[in-house]
């Protein structure tokens, strides 16, 4: 589920990235601890004991820890798209390298579509943003898609603003925004 998720959020990113064995690659290295897609930053969401959402996160220290080796070895001789790719995407990738040294970042939030507006999303910040306040972070912060409007709505009634837009660049129609919302107010 975490893979199928991941992949879902980020709108097929890791199958390019990955081939078709993504979803492989991606739950082996989930089992390795220390990077992060591993199980240690993830929360799923349960309805009738079946999986209907999912958060990960961690802090911006955290990040700048992370290492790539264990999807490396789990993509085994695809790890050579994962360098090709990373290639190309890197401008992309960058993204995770402007997370705020005191903020807690979102890096996936997904809710089933049929369970949505039953409460899972909230319950999922709220965990989120618990485990924020507990690393001793100031912040949260999260990067939506500009499109997606009913995330940012949520978002948007939970207490959270649009701090920045990615690509910055004028002539560059706006792809994601970076939401945030500072830890010292309730949710």
């Amino acid at each position: 589920m975490y893979a199928r998720y991941l992949d879902e959020v980020t709108e097929g990113f890791f199958r390019f990235r990955l081939g078709r064995n993504a979803v492989d690659i991606i739950a082996k290295a989930y089992l390795q601890p220390g990077h992060d897609l591993s199980y240690q930053h993830v929360t799923f969401a349960e309805a009738g004991h079946r999986i209907v959402g999912m958060a990960s996160g961690f802090t911006a220290a955290d990040q700048r820890g992370f290492s790539d080796q264990p999807l490396r070895v789990a993509a085994g001789r695809q790890a050579w798209r994962l360098r090709v790719t990373g290639i190309i995407a890197a401008p992309l990738l960058r993204i995770l390298e402007t997370i705020a040294n005191d903020d807690f970042y979102i890096v996936t939030m997904i809710v089933e579509k049929d369970v949505r507006g039953a409460g899972l999303g909230s319950r999922l910040l709220d965990h989120m943003e618990n485990r924020a306040r507990s690393s001793g972070s100031m912040r949260i912060a999260l990067d939506v898609a500009k499109n997606n409007g009913g995330a940012r709505s949520l978002y948007a009634h939970r207490g959270w603003t649009v701090a920045s837009k990615w690509p910055s660049f004028p002539l560059l129609p706006t792809v994601f925004l970076r939401m945030t919302k500072p830890l010292n107010t309730q949710s």
